[in-house]
C-alpha cells in the first residue's frame, strides 16, 4: 500500500508539474536590454577517455552481442565447494589384507569381499578459477586447486564372519584423504532484456591421497535467470539444476592402526581396496545470486538441494 500510494505521490507531482509547463503565462512587464557582456570562453576540451584495455580484442565477433551489456572478457577468481551425498555400491567391496592380518584371525583368505548399505561422502574443495569470454555467447575456464573430505562406510558386512565384518567396520569407518583437483569446462549463454539462461559443463580429475586411481568427474548445469539492480549494485538470481557423474571405480590403500581392535596388532596395518560406487541419486536442484561490487569485482553464492547437499561461494576479479 505504501508503495502505490508513493507511485500516485509521484505520478501526482509528474502530472502537476507538467501542467504547470503548459499554463499560459502572464505577458512580461518590459524591462531594459541588459549591457552587452563578453561571450564567456569555450571550455576546454574533455581529457580524452583511458585508452582501451589490452583484453578488448574479446570477445571475438562482438556484433554478435547487438547492444548487449558485456562482461569484461577475462577473469580470475576463488572458489570454495563443498557437498554432501550417499554414494552407492555397484559391487561388493573386495579387501586385501596381510598374511599376519588373516593369520590373527583365522580368516579363509586374504581377500575379502564385503557389502554395504552405502557410503556417506563429505568433500569440501578450494579452486583457483581462469575464464575468458571467447564469443558473446561461450566462455571457457579451467581449475585447479586441491580436495579434502571423509568417506564413511555404513552397515559393512562380511557373510559368515563376524570378526572380518569387524574389521572393515573398525577401517572403513571413516577414511579421511586430500588431494590435488585440475578441469576445465565451458559456459553457453543467452540472454534477451533481463533474463538470462547458460549451460555449464565442467570435467576434472582428482588425485587423492589414499587413491592409486584418478577420480574423474562431468558435470552439466543448467540455469536461468534474472538480473536487476540492488541498491547501486548490479545483481543476479537464478535457479537451474545439477547432474554430476562420478567414476565408478575407485581402487586404492589405507593404513589403519587397529591396536584398539585387537592390542595384538601393534603396528599400523595396510589394507588395499576396489570400490565401484555411483552417487544415489545423479541430479539436485540450484539456488544462487550474485552481486557486481564494481565493473570488475562480483561476488557469489549458490545452495544445492536434494540427495546430494552443496554450497558454493566465489570471487571474481575480471580484466
Amino acid at each position: 500500500m505504501k508503495n502505490i500510494l508513493l507511485l500516485a505521490t509521484i505520478i501526482g507531482f509528474s502530472i502537476g508539474t507538467l501542467w504547470g509547463q503548459d499554463a499560459p503565462k502572464p505577458a512580461p512587464e518590459p524591462v531594459a536590454e541588459p549591457a552587452a557582456v563578453e561571450p564567456a570562453p569555450a571550455p576546454e576540451p574533455a581529457a580524452e577517455e583511458d585508452e582501451a584495455r589490452w583484453s578488448d580484442f574479446l570477445p571475438l565477433n562482438k556484433e554478435m552481442a547487438g547492444g548487449a551489456d558485456l562482461p569484461l572478457p577475462l577473469g580470475i577468481g576463488v572458489t570454495v565447494y563443498g557437498q554432501e551425498q550417499d554414494m552407492k555400491l555397484t559391487q561388493d567391496i573386495t579387501l586385501n589384507i596381510s598374511a599376519a592380518l588373516q593369520g590373527a584371525f583365522a580368516l579363509p583368505s586374504t581377500t575379502i569381499s564385503a557389502t554395504a548399505d552405502k557410503v556417506e561422502s563429505d568433500v569440501d574443495t578450494n579452486l583457483v578459477k581462469l575464464d575468458a569470454w571467447i564469443l558473446p555467447f561461450l566462455n571457457v575456464y579451467g581449475v585447479f586447486g586441491e580436495v579434502d573430505g571423509d568417506n564413511k562406510v555404513v552397515n559393512a558386512l562380511v557373510t559368515g564372519s563376524a570378526t572380518a565384518t569387524a574389521l572393515v567396520k573398525n577401517a572403513f569407518g571413516r577414511v579421511s584423504y586430500d588431494g590435488d583437483v585440475y578441469g576445465f569446462g565451458a559456459v553457453l549463454a543467452y540472454s534477451k532484456d533481463r533474463w538470462w539462461g547458460t549451460l555449464d559443463y565442467s570435467y576434472t580429475e582428482t588425485d587423492l591421497s589414499i587413491s592409486t586411481s584418478e577420480i574423474k568427474t562431468y558435470t552439466l548445469s543448467p540455469r536461468i535467470g534474472t538480473t536487476g539492480q540492488v541498491g547501486d549494485f548490479k545483481g543476479s538470481i537464478w535457479i537451474g539444476g545439477m547432474h554430476q557423474g562420478v567414476d565408478e571405480r575407485q581402487a586404492g590403500k589405507v593404513t589403519e592402526d587397529l591396536s584398539g581392535f585387537d592390542p595384538r596388532l601393534v603396528t599400523p596395518e595396510t589394507i588395499s581396496y576396489d570400490v565401484q560406487q555411483e552417487a544415489e541419486e545423479a541430479w539436485n536442484f540450484l539456488v544462487g545470486g550474485s552481486l557486481d561490487l564494481s565493473e570488475q569485482l562480483n561476488i557469489a553464492i549458490e545452495g544445492g538441494f536434494g540427495d546430494r547437499e552443496q554450497i558454493m561461494g566465489s570471487l571474481t576479479f575480471r580484466f
